[in-house]
């Protein structure tokens, strides 16, 4: 027969001020502030983009254009001048 798996249950006041303790004492703790800490996501929010990831083949001419002035972002810049093309 399977083992049951062991209850968790909240910590009393006593320990949590003994872990806080603890904490505070071990010099390879560190606290994450700023940037290093992780916004919570707003309720609801999935995670995925509002747009579809597809596949389109275009020239080698038009993608090393789009890339030439800023190569992290030539996918905005090809959405921008689709959307203005189609109307959008």
């Amino acid at each position: 027969m399977a083992e049951k798996p062991p209850v968790i249950r909240d910590l009393t006041d006593e320990e949590e001020a003994r872990l806080q303790r603890d904490i505070a004492d071990d010099p390879d703790t560190w606290e994450a502030r700023g940037a290093l800490v992780r916004r919570t996501p707003p309720r609801g929010w999935t995670g995925l983009p509002a747009a579809d990831a597809v596949a389109l083949t275009i020239d080698r001419s038009v993608a090393d254009a789009l890339r030439k002035n800023d190569p992290d972002r030539w996918e905005e810049r090809a959405n921008a001048i689709l959307k203005e093309a189609v109307g959008l």
